[in-house]
């Protein structure tokens, strides 16, 4: 319009700062327009029925999803972390068992040449020993350390702690008393020692010893036989990524010293957790280091609990940004303990992928739910709405409403009989307007009858006044007397004619007023039937709300019973309180549909009370039109008495003889009578007003209700026309 406007008028051509003022405002409406539509959506009670039911079957889908989705990931990583702890256990005890064998071979070999009488010979003989056994001795560790390539050398010391023989001559002359080794076994115990640097040539070291006795059976020296730990470093090293990647192992001592390393070679010797100051002191004595401070500790705190530990253990460790699930293995022969770790994100990945599989089957289960709950509460929405949209035309008169549901439910139904009711009331009133007309058009003629009726009367009053005055004439003119009396008969047969007319047109209009009120009390069965369906639907949606109800009390149950489960039942607590949240909705969702059908009954209630308003107005037409039919019928009566009147009136004048007393007397009861005719005249324009002013009532009542003038639906079925003229048989039948 703007540009139609410059174009014709171009000196009124909008300007740059009325056209941007414009572009702001209109961009401000539609903002607010935006904003409006954004509250209304976050607003549930505005929603249709139709979303509030497809929410709720995708919020009923969505939780259930993610209940069995949380439970059956739950249950799967659970599983999958006790089949890893199970791995870890199996591969600790296999490196376990293989260290204890390994230990075993070798004390048991070091026991072997502790009990050769050889050895026992030449270590009582001592300098004096006969050569062949100090030969036999020596031979028999020579092959004892070729036996084994992990054996670095045997060694026998006297009583004092000095190497007498070995299989490496330069640790011959060695003293080694204060080792923890040779105390043991000099107390006749076996012992196999932690890891520890040699004295002798340096290297990483672990010793066993046995006591050697003498003929008396006393301990006269002890048999030491020194493995280097590459050994166990291998056995360790091979348990590496055996059950999972990034599975590694640890073995440490009674001390908690690392003594073989699958995730740091560089651990030898180190301490896991910070040595206390006894221990420390201690181990320096017993140079475990070869004469070297003690090295850092690793400050592996999340493994302290695993030192010394005598039966299996499961830890948490976080190592380089790794976390790890940890078995300790405590071993047989020592009181070593073994550390079998794997990453948590090894065992935890079939675990997320299951949850991933999980999520993308709960989401096409969610969408699915959602087009199923679309495509079945498309016809309910769309009946619903419909009779909404008739209920409410109907309620603001409008008779010209159209429905059409094809469902064979009981919406359907529903439907078809507000179709049906809508197709009654449209021809009923049609009917109704018909007998209005007739009856105003009945009002007016008896009004104009009585009018002329009245002013018929007025005159013959002036003329018996006149009459009265003129007695004298009357005696000296009997003709003018006699042709004043035939009027006056003529006027009264005229008068009682249009009196039987009245009578005729009263009888008439109760007949149209009898028709009036069936048609109305039909209206109102019709309301009323309609009213009681309504009802049933409230009664169907409250047992929908009964049903949330139940679903709610077995949802608290079925809670009740997950806390009495307590762990195991976490996990369904959970999906028992989305039920309840649901249950809970869909009662607020049945809430909102009863809502609606009391919108529903209540404009029913409105037709049904505007029905009997128009019931009580023809009550009242029917009144009235009774008293003006008694009133006309004494009218009649009068007139009857008039017109007899009047002829005696001629009999009389032609009858001079009788005397003037007579004609006083006659005059009096003819004045009387005319006056009684007045009264009976004006009663009778008023109830004809009254009449008229009643059909006008009526008319105005029905000018609330609009009907198309296009023909009408046939049998209340949507889709069917006929016209007014075909659907009054229905009328009757109904």
């Amino acid at each position: 319009m703007r540009e139609l406007a410059g174009v014709t008028h171009p000196r009124h051509r909008p300007t740059g700062t009325q056209q941007g003022e414009a572009t702001v405002a209109r961009q401000a409406t539609e903002e607010n327009q935006k904003r409006r539509t954004r509250v209304r959506l976050l607003r549930v009670r505005t929603w249709p029925v139709a979303a509030k039911i497809v929410g709720l079957c995708v919020a009923i889908a969505a939780s259930i999803a993610v209940g069995l989705t949380a439970l059956g990931y739950t249950q799967a990583s659970a599983g999958l972390k006790q089949q890893a702890e199970a791995a870890l256990w199996s591969d600790g005890l296999l490196v376990a068992d293989q260290v204890d064998n390994w230990n075993a071979k070798r004390l048991s070999d070091v026991q072997s040449l502790a009990a050769l009488p050889a050895v026992r010979r030449a270590l009582e003989g001592g300098s004096a020993a006969d050569p062949a056994d100090v030969q036999a001795a020596q031979d028999a560790m020579n092959v004892m350390r070729a036996a084994g390539d992990d054996v670095l050398s045997i060694s026998i010391l006297d009583s004092g702690g000095t190497i007498v023989m070995s299989t490496l001559p330069p640790n011959v002359g060695k003293n080694l008393k204060q080792r923890d080794y040779f105390q043991a076994s000099m107390q006749g115990r076996t012992f196999i020692s932690g890891v520890a640097i040699a004295l002798t040539d340096g290297a990483t070291s672990l010793f066993r010893s046995a006591p050697i006795y003498g003929s008396n059976g006393s301990v006269i020296g002890v048999m030491q036989g020194r493995s280097s730990v590459a050994a166990m470093q291998k056995m360790v090293e091979k348990a590496r990524e055996r059950v999972g990647a990034g599975a590694t192992g640890l073995l440490m001592d009674d001390q908690g010293l690392v003594i073989a390393s699958g995730q740091d070679p560089n651990w030898l010797l180190r301490p896991i957790v910070p040595l206390a100051p006894d221990v420390a002191k201690s181990l320096m004595e017993d140079q475990r280091w070869g004469g070297k401070s003690a090295p850092d500790a690793l400050n592996l705190t999340a493994l302290a609990p695993a030192i010394f530990t005598q039966t299996r253990m499961t830890l948490d460790w976080h190592l380089d940004q790794r976390d790890y699930h940890v078995i300790a293995v405590p071993l047989d022969q020592t009181d070593w303990v073994y550390v079998a770790a794997l990453p948590s994100q090894t065992f935890d990945a079939s675990a997320r992928d299951f949850l991933r599989a999980a999520v993308l089957a709960a989401i096409a289960g969610v969408v699915m739910a959602a087009l199923l709950a679309a495509l079945l509460t498309r016809p309910i929405a769309s009946a619903v709405q419909q009779v909404a949209k008739a209920a409410r035309g109907l309620a603001a008169g409008d008779l010209d409403q159209t429905i059409d549901v094809k469902s064979q439910d009981e919406l359907g139904e529903m439907a078809d009989a507000f179709a049906t009711m809508l197709v009654r009331l449209r021809q009923l009133t049609s009917e109704v307007e018909s007998g209005t007309d007739s009856l105003s058009g009945a009002g007016e003629a008896i009004l104009a009858a009585v009018a002329q009726q009245s002013a018929g009367a007025t005159a013959q009053s002036a003329a018996i006044a006149e009459t009265s005055a003129t007695v004298e004439e009357v005696k000296a003119s009997a003709q003018q007397a006699t042709q004043l009396a035939e009027s006056v008969a003529a006027t009264s047969r005229e008068a009682d004619r249009i009196a039987a007319e009245g009578v005729s047109a009263v009888q008439d209009a109760m007949g149209g007023m009898a028709n009036i009120r069936e048609k109305v009390e039909s209206i109102a069965d019709q309301i009323l039937a309609l009213s009681e369906q309504s009802q049933q639907i409230g009664e169907i949606i409250a047992t929908v709300g009964d049903l949330a109800d139940q679903s709610n009390m077995l949802a608290l149950n079925a809670a009740i019973e997950a806390t009495r489960a307590g762990e195991h039942g976490r996990g369904f607590a959970v999906v028992a309180q989305e039920i309840r949240v649901l249950a809970e909705q869909s009662k607020a969702a049945t809430a909102q549909v009863r809502a609606i059908l009391s919108d529903i009954q209540r404009a029913t209630n409105a037709a049904v009370m505007a029905t009997e308003q128009g019931t009580k107005g023809v009550d009242a037409g029917a009144k009235l039109i009774d008293r003006a039919g008694e009133t006309i019928t004494g009218l009649a009566a009068v007139i009857q008495d008039a017109s007899t009147s009047a002829q005696q009136i001629t009999a009389a004048v032609r009858q001079h003889s009788i005397g003037m007393e007579q004609i006083v007397a006659a005059m009096s009861d003819i004045s009387r009578v005319t006056n009684q005719n007045l009264k009976a005249t004006s009663s009778t324009q008023q109830a004809a007003e009254d009449l008229t002013v009643l059909a006008r009532r009526l008319a105005a009542l029905l000018s609330g209700y609009r009907v198309a003038k296009s023909p009408l639906p046939a049998d209340g079925v949507p889709g069917k026309v006929i016209s007014l003229e075909s659907a009054k048989p229905l009328a009757s039948a109904a």
